[in-house]
């Protein structure tokens, strides 16, 4: 019963930050077809790339903490 609740969780985090991955990939493309910047050392768009890593790094983290099943030892 407690395998089967920690598992669910265990989901839903991992869906959260498949969703912040995802999301940052987006916010990328998305500003940079609307705003045709796409170099991301760029002075002038650094708070959006601060965004874009942030979202990035935390949800590529997340998965690879998260995306696996647990091994018991």
């Amino acid at each position: 019963m407690a395998d089967e609740k920690e598992g669910a969780s265990r989901k839903v985090v991992t869906a959260i930050y498949l969703l912040l991955l995802a999301g940052g990939l987006s916010l990328y493309i998305i500003w940079g077809l609307r705003y045709g910047s796409w170099n991301i050392f760029d002075i002038n768009n650094i708070a959006i790339y601060a965004f874009f890593f942030t979202m990035v790094g935390g949800g590529a983290t997340g998965m690879l903490l998260y995306g696996r099943k647990q091994e018991i030892l």
